[in-house]
Protein backbone atom coordinates (compact mmCIF):
# COMPACT_ATOMS: atom_id res chain seq x y z
CA UNK A 1 0.00 0.00 0.00
CA UNK A 2 1.21 3.42 -0.19
CA UNK A 3 0.14 4.68 2.87
CA UNK A 4 -0.14 3.19 5.71
CA UNK A 5 -3.44 4.80 7.04
CA UNK A 6 -6.23 3.08 9.63
CA UNK A 7 -9.64 4.56 9.28
CA UNK A 8 -13.15 4.16 9.80
CA UNK A 9 -16.09 6.15 9.11
CA UNK A 10 -19.02 6.93 10.95
CA UNK A 11 -22.17 9.25 11.23
CA UNK A 12 -21.55 10.88 14.49
CA UNK A 13 -23.75 11.85 17.22
CA UNK A 14 -25.94 15.23 16.95
CA UNK A 15 -23.12 17.05 19.46
CA UNK A 16 -20.37 16.05 17.01
CA UNK A 17 -22.11 16.85 13.68
CA UNK A 18 -22.85 20.24 15.46
CA UNK A 19 -19.16 20.95 16.15
CA UNK A 20 -18.08 19.62 13.09
CA UNK A 21 -20.31 22.39 11.20
CA UNK A 22 -18.43 25.12 12.88
CA UNK A 23 -14.99 23.81 12.08
CA UNK A 24 -16.51 23.68 8.70
CA UNK A 25 -18.43 26.82 7.82
CA UNK A 26 -18.95 25.68 4.01
CA UNK A 27 -21.11 22.00 4.52
CA UNK A 28 -23.97 22.32 2.37
CA UNK A 29 -26.97 23.34 4.57
CA UNK A 30 -29.07 19.85 5.45
CA UNK A 31 -26.06 17.57 4.27
CA UNK A 32 -25.65 14.12 5.73
CA UNK A 33 -21.65 13.91 6.98
CA UNK A 34 -19.64 10.74 7.50
CA UNK A 35 -16.54 11.08 9.70
CA UNK A 36 -13.66 9.55 9.13
CA UNK A 37 -11.32 9.19 11.91
CA UNK A 38 -7.56 7.76 11.41
CA UNK A 39 -4.64 6.49 12.48
CA UNK A 40 -0.97 6.54 11.47
CA UNK A 41 1.19 3.69 13.48
CA UNK A 42 4.90 5.55 14.81
CA UNK A 43 7.91 4.38 15.05
CA UNK A 44 8.29 5.63 18.73
CA UNK A 45 6.02 6.28 21.71
CA UNK A 46 4.09 9.51 20.72
CA UNK A 47 3.79 10.77 24.61
CA UNK A 48 7.12 10.99 25.05
CA UNK A 49 8.78 14.60 22.90
CA UNK A 50 12.28 14.64 21.63
CA UNK A 51 13.59 15.31 18.24
CA UNK A 52 12.95 11.40 16.58
CA UNK A 53 9.14 12.35 17.61
CA UNK A 54 9.25 15.49 15.86
CA UNK A 55 10.45 13.74 13.09
CA UNK A 56 7.56 11.63 13.27
CA UNK A 57 5.07 14.16 13.91
CA UNK A 58 6.13 16.10 10.44
CA UNK A 59 6.15 12.34 8.35
CA UNK A 60 2.62 11.47 9.32
CA UNK A 61 1.01 14.64 8.76
CA UNK A 62 2.77 14.91 5.10
CA UNK A 63 1.24 11.48 4.82
CA UNK A 64 -1.99 11.96 6.39
CA UNK A 65 -1.89 15.79 3.77
CA UNK A 66 -1.45 14.13 0.84
CA UNK A 67 -3.74 11.21 1.66
CA UNK A 68 -6.57 13.24 2.71
CA UNK A 69 -6.03 15.63 -0.31
CA UNK A 70 -6.19 12.97 -2.78
CA UNK A 71 -9.60 11.65 -1.19
CA UNK A 72 -11.05 14.96 -1.08
CA UNK A 73 -10.06 16.13 -4.51
CA UNK A 74 -11.82 12.86 -5.98
CA UNK A 75 -14.97 13.81 -3.80
CA UNK A 76 -15.20 17.00 -4.81
CA UNK A 77 -14.32 16.12 -8.45
CA UNK A 78 -17.84 13.72 -8.34
CA UNK A 79 -19.75 16.97 -6.54
CA UNK A 80 -20.32 15.91 -3.18
CA UNK A 81 -18.31 18.10 0.01
CA UNK A 82 -15.22 17.17 1.22
CA UNK A 83 -12.53 18.51 3.49
CA UNK A 84 -9.81 17.53 6.24
CA UNK A 85 -8.11 19.70 9.16
CA UNK A 86 -4.42 19.92 9.29
CA UNK A 87 -3.64 18.44 12.79
CA UNK A 88 -1.42 20.28 14.13
CA UNK A 89 -3.75 23.49 13.61
CA UNK A 90 -7.09 21.73 13.94
CA UNK A 91 -8.00 24.46 10.94
CA UNK A 92 -9.56 23.23 7.66
CA UNK A 93 -7.37 22.62 4.67
CA UNK A 94 -9.35 22.76 1.55
CA UNK A 95 -12.43 25.47 3.29
CA UNK A 96 -13.12 28.56 5.06
CA UNK A 97 -12.26 28.73 8.58
CA UNK A 98 -15.09 28.26 10.99
CA UNK A 99 -15.66 29.82 14.64
CA UNK A 100 -13.72 27.00 15.98
CA UNK A 101 -11.16 24.17 15.80
CA UNK A 102 -11.02 20.71 15.83
CA UNK A 103 -9.26 18.45 18.27
CA UNK A 104 -8.82 15.08 16.76
CA UNK A 105 -8.62 13.18 19.47
CA UNK A 106 -11.65 14.34 21.04
CA UNK A 107 -13.25 13.62 18.15
CA UNK A 108 -12.00 9.98 17.88
CA UNK A 109 -13.26 9.72 21.25
CA UNK A 110 -16.65 10.84 20.92
CA UNK A 111 -16.51 7.87 17.86
CA UNK A 112 -14.46 4.94 18.65
CA UNK A 113 -14.64 4.97 22.78
CA UNK A 114 -10.67 3.88 23.33
CA UNK A 115 -9.00 4.48 26.20
CA UNK A 116 -6.62 7.53 27.05
CA UNK A 117 -3.08 8.51 28.76
CA UNK A 118 -3.53 11.29 30.70
CA UNK A 119 -0.29 13.55 30.06
CA UNK A 120 -1.32 16.55 32.54
CA UNK A 121 -1.89 19.24 29.87
CA UNK A 122 -3.45 17.26 27.88
CA UNK A 123 -4.85 13.44 26.99
CA UNK A 124 -3.86 10.46 24.47
CA UNK A 125 -5.87 7.74 22.39
CA UNK A 126 -4.28 4.43 23.76
CA UNK A 127 -5.18 2.82 20.21
CA UNK A 128 -5.66 -0.99 20.64
CA UNK A 129 -2.85 -2.08 18.47
CA UNK A 130 -0.63 1.07 18.38
CA UNK A 131 -0.81 2.18 22.42
CA UNK A 132 0.55 5.77 21.92
CA UNK A 133 2.61 4.84 19.14
CA UNK A 134 -0.03 6.40 16.83
CA UNK A 135 -0.75 9.96 15.02
CA UNK A 136 -4.37 10.82 14.66
CA UNK A 137 -6.46 12.99 12.26
CA UNK A 138 -9.97 13.77 10.47
CA UNK A 139 -11.83 13.91 7.10
CA UNK A 140 -15.40 14.54 6.69
CA UNK A 141 -17.57 14.47 3.63
CA UNK A 142 -21.61 14.55 2.47
CA UNK A 143 -20.82 11.90 0.30
CA UNK A 144 -22.62 8.58 0.50
CA UNK A 145 -21.03 5.66 2.04
CA UNK A 146 -20.09 3.87 -0.86
CA UNK A 147 -18.69 6.74 -2.85
CA UNK A 148 -16.91 7.69 0.28
CA UNK A 149 -15.54 4.45 0.54
CA UNK A 150 -14.03 4.16 -3.22
CA UNK A 151 -12.69 7.55 -2.78
CA UNK A 152 -10.50 6.46 0.75
CA UNK A 153 -9.73 2.96 -0.70
CA UNK A 154 -8.04 4.67 -3.85
CA UNK A 155 -6.01 7.35 -2.00
CA UNK A 156 -4.38 4.49 -0.49
CA UNK A 157 -2.82 2.87 -3.98
CA UNK A 158 -0.64 4.89 -5.83
CA UNK A 159 -2.58 6.41 -9.02
CA UNK A 160 -2.59 3.97 -11.99
CA UNK A 161 -0.73 5.39 -15.01
CA UNK A 162 -1.89 4.36 -18.50
CA UNK A 163 0.84 4.70 -21.33
CA UNK A 164 -0.16 5.25 -25.40
CA UNK A 165 0.76 6.34 -28.36
CA UNK A 166 -0.57 10.34 -28.79
CA UNK A 167 -3.40 9.60 -31.71
CA UNK A 168 -4.37 6.31 -30.70
CA UNK A 169 -8.01 5.92 -31.06
CA UNK A 170 -7.81 2.05 -29.31
CA UNK A 171 -7.11 3.88 -26.04
CA UNK A 172 -10.13 5.80 -26.26
CA UNK A 173 -12.66 2.50 -24.32
CA UNK A 174 -10.21 2.41 -21.30
CA UNK A 175 -10.01 6.98 -20.79
CA UNK A 176 -13.91 6.44 -21.14
CA UNK A 177 -14.01 3.75 -18.60
CA UNK A 178 -12.00 5.07 -16.09
CA UNK A 179 -13.88 9.08 -16.54
CA UNK A 180 -17.06 7.21 -16.78
CA UNK A 181 -16.48 4.50 -13.52
CA UNK A 182 -14.23 7.43 -11.66
CA UNK A 183 -10.81 5.64 -11.42
CA UNK A 184 -8.17 8.27 -11.27
CA UNK A 185 -5.55 7.60 -14.09
CA UNK A 186 -2.54 9.58 -15.28
CA UNK A 187 -1.80 9.68 -18.70
CA UNK A 188 1.49 9.33 -20.69
CA UNK A 189 0.68 10.14 -24.17
CA UNK A 190 3.94 9.21 -26.24
CA UNK A 191 5.01 9.67 -29.91
CA UNK A 192 6.51 7.09 -31.94
CA UNK A 193 10.14 8.11 -31.66
CA UNK A 194 9.81 8.17 -27.29
CA UNK A 195 7.69 4.88 -27.59
CA UNK A 196 11.26 3.49 -29.54
CA UNK A 197 12.92 4.50 -26.74
CA UNK A 198 10.52 3.60 -24.22
CA UNK A 199 10.60 -0.07 -25.54
CA UNK A 200 14.40 -0.49 -24.86
CA UNK A 201 13.66 0.14 -20.98
CA UNK A 202 11.25 -2.59 -21.16
CA UNK A 203 7.93 -0.22 -20.16
CA UNK A 204 5.57 -2.77 -21.66
CA UNK A 205 5.82 -6.75 -21.07
CA UNK A 206 4.77 -7.65 -24.30
CA UNK A 207 6.36 -4.88 -26.23
CA UNK A 208 2.97 -3.13 -27.26
CA UNK A 209 1.13 0.01 -26.11
CA UNK A 210 -1.10 0.53 -24.48
CA UNK A 211 0.16 -0.73 -21.04
CA UNK A 212 -1.22 0.23 -17.39
CA UNK A 213 1.25 0.40 -14.46
CA UNK A 214 -0.85 -0.42 -11.49
CA UNK A 215 0.41 -1.48 -7.71
CA UNK A 216 3.70 -2.57 -9.07
CA UNK A 217 2.70 -4.57 -11.96
CA UNK A 218 2.35 -3.40 -15.89
CA UNK A 219 -0.63 -4.72 -17.41
CA UNK A 220 -0.54 -4.84 -21.42
CA UNK A 221 -3.67 -5.23 -23.94
CA UNK A 222 -6.21 -2.86 -23.91
CA UNK A 223 -8.65 -5.53 -23.53
CA UNK A 224 -7.18 -6.95 -20.38
CA UNK A 225 -6.76 -3.23 -19.33
CA UNK A 226 -10.33 -2.50 -20.07
CA UNK A 227 -11.58 -5.40 -17.47
CA UNK A 228 -9.48 -4.22 -14.95
CA UNK A 229 -10.35 -0.38 -15.25
CA UNK A 230 -13.89 -1.76 -15.15
CA UNK A 231 -13.76 -3.40 -12.36
CA UNK A 232 -12.61 -0.98 -9.78
CA UNK A 233 -14.81 1.32 -11.28
CA UNK A 234 -18.04 -0.57 -10.71
CA UNK A 235 -18.78 -1.19 -14.88
CA UNK A 236 -17.65 -4.81 -15.00
CA UNK A 237 -20.23 -7.31 -13.58
CA UNK A 238 -19.15 -9.55 -10.62
CA UNK A 239 -21.66 -12.17 -11.29
CA UNK A 240 -20.36 -14.54 -13.89
CA UNK A 241 -22.92 -14.92 -16.73
CA UNK A 242 -23.13 -11.32 -16.96
CA UNK A 243 -19.49 -10.73 -17.05
CA UNK A 244 -19.51 -13.28 -19.32
CA UNK A 245 -21.79 -11.82 -21.60
CA UNK A 246 -20.05 -8.61 -21.03
CA UNK A 247 -16.94 -10.10 -22.65
CA UNK A 248 -18.59 -11.50 -25.66
CA UNK A 249 -19.85 -8.33 -26.48
CA UNK A 250 -17.09 -6.81 -25.54
CA UNK A 251 -15.32 -9.53 -27.96
CA UNK A 252 -17.40 -8.89 -30.64
CA UNK A 253 -17.41 -5.00 -30.99
CA UNK A 254 -13.66 -5.93 -31.75
CA UNK A 255 -14.12 -7.88 -34.34
CA UNK A 256 -16.90 -5.34 -35.74
CA UNK A 257 -13.99 -2.89 -35.78
CA UNK A 258 -12.90 -3.40 -39.24
CA UNK A 259 -16.10 -3.19 -41.21
CA UNK A 260 -16.62 -0.42 -43.52
CA UNK A 261 -19.27 1.90 -43.13
CA UNK A 262 -21.12 3.78 -40.58
CA UNK A 263 -23.78 1.90 -39.33
CA UNK A 264 -24.42 -0.67 -41.37
CA UNK A 265 -27.94 -2.15 -41.14
CA UNK A 266 -27.04 -5.88 -40.18
CA UNK A 267 -24.51 -4.82 -37.84
CA UNK A 268 -27.43 -2.29 -35.89
CA UNK A 269 -30.14 -5.30 -35.72
CA UNK A 270 -27.79 -7.53 -34.38
CA UNK A 271 -27.04 -4.91 -31.12
CA UNK A 272 -30.89 -3.94 -31.19
CA UNK A 273 -32.05 -7.22 -31.17
CA UNK A 274 -29.55 -8.24 -28.12
CA UNK A 275 -30.82 -5.10 -26.24
CA UNK A 276 -34.51 -6.67 -26.38
CA UNK A 277 -36.42 -4.59 -23.33
CA UNK A 278 -33.31 -3.41 -21.32
CA UNK A 279 -32.06 0.01 -21.38
CA UNK A 280 -28.43 -1.62 -21.52
CA UNK A 281 -26.75 -4.02 -22.88
CA UNK A 282 -26.10 -6.19 -19.93
CA UNK A 283 -28.02 -5.79 -16.75
CA UNK A 284 -29.67 -3.12 -15.22
CA UNK A 285 -26.87 -0.78 -15.15
CA UNK A 286 -24.39 0.80 -17.29
CA UNK A 287 -21.12 -1.64 -18.22
CA UNK A 288 -17.85 -1.33 -20.31
CA UNK A 289 -20.16 -2.97 -22.77
CA UNK A 290 -22.26 -0.28 -22.86
CA UNK A 291 -19.21 2.05 -23.84
CA UNK A 292 -17.22 -0.34 -26.39
CA UNK A 293 -20.72 0.09 -28.36
CA UNK A 294 -20.35 3.82 -28.31
CA UNK A 295 -16.93 3.94 -28.80
CA UNK A 296 -17.80 1.43 -31.73
CA UNK A 297 -20.67 3.68 -33.44
CA UNK A 298 -18.92 7.42 -32.72
CA UNK A 299 -15.95 5.75 -33.98
CA UNK A 300 -17.59 4.97 -37.41
CA UNK A 301 -19.30 8.63 -37.71
CA UNK A 302 -21.82 8.79 -35.54
CA UNK A 303 -21.61 11.79 -33.78
CA UNK A 304 -22.81 12.70 -30.45
CA UNK A 305 -26.66 13.54 -29.64
CA UNK A 306 -28.63 15.18 -32.59
CA UNK A 307 -26.05 14.48 -34.91
CA UNK A 308 -26.91 10.56 -34.43
CA UNK A 309 -27.82 9.64 -37.78
CA UNK A 310 -31.13 9.14 -38.67
CA UNK A 311 -31.29 5.94 -40.16
CA UNK A 312 -29.69 4.43 -36.91
CA UNK A 313 -32.38 5.99 -35.02
CA UNK A 314 -35.22 4.97 -37.31
CA UNK A 315 -33.54 0.96 -37.19
CA UNK A 316 -32.81 0.89 -33.65
CA UNK A 317 -34.35 3.13 -31.44
CA UNK A 318 -33.42 1.70 -28.34
CA UNK A 319 -29.80 1.40 -29.19
CA UNK A 320 -29.96 5.17 -30.16
CA UNK A 321 -31.50 5.81 -26.37
CA UNK A 322 -28.34 4.12 -24.82
CA UNK A 323 -26.02 6.53 -27.29
CA UNK A 324 -27.82 9.38 -26.97
CA UNK A 325 -27.57 8.80 -22.98
CA UNK A 326 -23.78 8.20 -22.55
CA UNK A 327 -23.17 11.49 -25.10
CA UNK A 328 -25.23 13.20 -22.44
CA UNK A 329 -22.70 12.50 -19.43
CA UNK A 330 -20.15 15.53 -19.72
CA UNK A 331 -17.21 13.27 -18.26
CA UNK A 332 -17.51 11.14 -21.78
CA UNK A 333 -17.70 14.59 -23.84
CA UNK A 334 -14.75 15.49 -21.55
CA UNK A 335 -12.98 12.78 -22.81
CA UNK A 336 -13.55 12.74 -26.39
CA UNK A 337 -12.96 16.47 -26.50
CA UNK A 338 -9.56 15.83 -25.58
CA UNK A 339 -9.46 17.56 -21.76
CA UNK A 340 -8.85 14.65 -19.84
CA UNK A 341 -5.28 15.39 -18.09
CA UNK A 342 -2.84 14.36 -19.44
CA UNK A 343 0.64 14.10 -18.26
CA UNK A 344 3.63 15.20 -20.46
CA UNK A 345 6.68 11.97 -20.80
Amino acid sequence: AKHQIEYTIHSGRPRLLEDIRRVFPDIPVESDLLIVPTFQPTSCDMSQWGEQEAIEKDRCLAQFCEWAECACKQLRGWGFWADYTDPSSGYPVMGERGGMTLNDVDCALSLLKYSTVDLGVCKMISHPRFKTSCYPATLASNAPLRALSRALRNSLKDMPRLTYLNGCGGCELIRLTAAVGEVQMKEVRLESDEWERETKGGISPTGQLPVLEVDGHRIAQAGAIIRLVGRRGGLYPEEELAAARVDMILETVASQASLVGTADSHVVDLWEGMMADSEWMVGDELTVADLALFVFFHSRGVGLGEMLAESLRDRGPRLACLLDKISADPRVANVLAGRCHAESK
